[in-house]
């Protein structure tokens, strides 16, 4: 990275300058300074590393720069005393130099460091304040000097689990001029330093000693920053103890609950790293706890709750680590069924589970979370009476219904709720549901037989529906009735009839036969012929067949439009304030227009064949629809031209016989006339 400001070789110096010029120029590398500031900050944040950094072009070089850093706790904070030694030098061996220092000469965050002092030669230096944060100093070095500037300050490091220190070494080599003949930190401590008690210690050409850390570097410029990340001193005491306490030779299960928990709290305070490396030590402890005392449940409901904050680590949330913490709470509630507080603890945790997948809309989760504490239940019945538990019993029965009613419709969403909340839960009052969807009619008819293939579109629990209309109409005894194990099926019955009045007669009969149901009204006004006729004409000669049928649907889609508009009051006299109230309201306006909706789909196709005498057969087809009518007409001529071919050919074969016989008797007679006599041409 290029230097805000650049290395002068020593001697090197601007002569002979205005001075308002060179306030001019101290100016604009204050402006740089400000600029490098914001380049600091994207590189890396600095907790607690204060520094001196140069303002402006100057002979005077850093020579050399050791800093001692002491941290403490004093509750709630952490801080860090630091004491800098800065050893410049004025290259100028004929003038003396006015050397212009900013603290800290980038930007920071969090607040300012507090009893700052800034010294040269043992005489404090007065500092004058810039931007926020930020302060001047000057100091005036004479001709060829060597001067030691040392600043002190006590900087809040936070509170939390884990604290970061970071000192910018290698930003003082940067920006300083002149190469460092040497560079000096040292972490000092209270007691021995542990390197279990730090996340991160960097760069690592450190030396380790029972009281400090240091860092020394000679003729080489630092790198890198010292990087600091550790464990807060009255934590890691806790921490040690309970160590301690735990894997004592008389150590019981909640020594080891209490390291688990230790554990818990490092895991969940830091990042993905800081967590894979506490979350191992956390469920060994409380493993151990469970071996120590198997019937103590709090080991269990701990284990639950890290198994759960694992399985949230990962989005969604890890299904493995989820079941692991629903089986620690199966043998929490096994453990300590007695206990009220340990059952409230359970509810408590699985109700958490539940509203997670919830909110995440992963219902079937959250649905199986509920089962398995209903059948926990049956240690402790109670649990079902649990007030939290039933809130969210019913907060998850109306989401998944809700969603399901949107993506599937009313019927799956009613099923929901009945498994949840209990059958009948959304049993309007003065109204009830289709159980079919659609009727298709194929009527096929020629004179003499008639075949029906009804095809129904059952809904939830029609598939009985269907079987009953089935078994009604085999028991009427008016056809041969057949059920196919289609997807939807069909319903085949054939009627043979010798007139209009027998076929008239069977289909009242199949009409008879059905139950008194709502759905079959369309298929009823199918059966119950407003007309039929069929009229045969003899002439002698020919036969004139002419059919005449009327099917009226009007009054049958009346009949299920009064069942949508009884579900539509259902829907209207509810307080919509009361989410399941609401949600119930638009489930029976769903099954209204499910009624509706049977209307338009109660349907039929009619197809009427006759045969005429000579000549193809005649086929005609008709549809009606729902809240429709239709009238079937048709008819056929079979002529009788054989009996008159007959008698022509009779009449005709006599004319034959009379006329052979009258030339057969002449040519008799003529036979039987004598010859005349020829005279002799002589005699003449």
């Amino acid at each position: 990275m290029q230097s805000w400001i650049a290395k002068q070789a020593p001697g090197e110096q601007a002569r002979g300058v205005p001075h308002r010029w060179r306030l001019a120029a101290a100016g604009l590398a204050l402006a740089a300074t400000l600029v490098l500031a914001g380049v600091a900050q994207a590189q890396d944040k600095y907790p607690g590393g204060w520094v001196l950094m140069p303002v402006g072009s100057s002979p005077v070089v850093l020579l050399s720069t050791t800093a001692d850093a002491t941290i403490y706790e004093q509750a709630p904070e952490v801080f860090t005393d630091v004491q800098a030694v800065y050893r410049v030098h004025n290259n100028d061996k004929r003038q003396p130099q006015k050397l212009t220092v900013a603290f800290p000469g980038y930007a920071v965050e969090g607040p300012a460091p507090q009893g700052v002092t800034l010294t040269a030669a043992g005489h404090e230096v007065t500092l004058r304040k810039a931007e926020t944060q930020w302060w001047l100093a000057d100091v005036t070095l004479q001709p060829d000097e060597r001067l030691s500037l040392t600043l002190k300050y006590t900087a809040p490091l936070g509170n939390g689990p884990f604290v970061q220190f970071r000192y910018p070494l290698d930003l003082i080599a940067k920006t300083w001029v002149g190469n460092l003949e040497s560079a000096r930190f040292t972490l000092a401590f209270s007691e021995p330093p542990n390197p279990q008690s730090w996340i991160r210690l960097t760069p690592d050409n450190y030396d380790l000693t029972a009281e400090a850390i240091t860092w020394s570097f000679d003729a080489v410029d630092p790198k890198e920053p010292i990087d600091y990340i550790f464990l807060r001193p009255s934590l890691w005491e806790r921490l040690r103890k309970a160590r301690q306490t735990a894997v004592a030779p008389d150590a019981q299960a909640p020594a080891a609950v209490a390291l688990g928990d230790i554990y818990v709290e490092l895991a969940s305070a830091g990042d993905s790293a800081i967590f894979d490396r506490y979350f191992p030590l956390a469920v060994a402890a409380y493993n151990q706890a469970q071996a120590k005392a198997p019937a103590d449940a709090s080991a269990y409901l701990a284990l639950a709750k890290l198994y759960r904050l694992r399985a949230e680590r990962s989005t969604p949330p890890d299904p493995s680590y989820l079941g692991l913490a629903t089986t620690q709470l199966a043998n929490a509630l096994e453990n300590g069924v007695q206990d009220p507080a340990i059952a409230e603890s359970v509810v408590k945790d699985f109700t958490t589970l539940m509203e997670a997948a919830r909110q995440d809309g992963d219902f079937d989760t959250a649905n199986t979370y509920l089962r398995r504490l209903d059948m926990l239940a049956s240690h402790l019945p109670s649990l079902l009476d649990n007030a939290s538990l039933v809130n969210e019993r019913r907060r998850l029965a109306i989401d998944w219904a809700g969603q399901v009613l949107a993506e599937q419709g009313p019927a799956p969403a009613r099923a929901v709720l009945g498994e949840s909340l209990g059958a009948g839960i959304a049993q309007p009052p003065g109204a009830r549901f289709a159980h079919i969807s659609g009727i298709q009619v194929k009527t096929d008819t020629q004179l003499g037989r008639r075949r029906l293939e009804i095809t129904v579109a059952p809904r939830e629990g029609g598939e009985s529906l269907v079987q009953s209309l089935h078994d009604a109409f085999a028991a009427s005894g008016a056809g041969a009735v057949t059920l196919t194990s289609t997807q939807p099926p069909v319903i085949q019955v054939d009627l043979n009839f010798g007139d209009a009045g027998e076929l008239r007669d069977r289909q009242e009969r199949l009409a008879a036969a059905l139950t008194d149901e709502p759905e079959w009204a369309g298929l009823k006004a199918m059966l119950e012929l407003d007309r039929l006729q069929w009229r045969r004409t003899d002439e002698g000669w020919r036969v004139v067949d002419s059919w005449n049928e009327e099917i009226s649907l009007v009054q049958a889609a009346a009949s299920l439009e009064d069942q949508a508009q009884a579900l539509d009051r259902a829907a209207a006299g509810m307080d919509v304030t009361d989410s399941l109230n609401a949600l119930l309201a638009d489930l029976w306006r769903a099954e209204a227009q499910t009624w509706r909706r049977l209307a338009e789909n109660t349907r039929s196709q009619y197809t009427l064949t006759m045969q005429p005498e000579p000549g193809a057969p005649i086929v005609r087809s008709w549809a009606i629809a729902g809240g429709a009518a239709t009238t079937m007409t048709g008819a056929a001529t079979q002529y009788r031209p054989f009996p008159y071919v007959w008698g022509v050919a009779g009449v005709y074969a006599l004319f034959i016989l009379v006329t052979g016989s009258l030339w057969w008797r002449r040519r008799r007679k003529t036979a039987k006339r004598p010859a005349p006599r020829s005279t002799p041409a002589g005699r003449r």
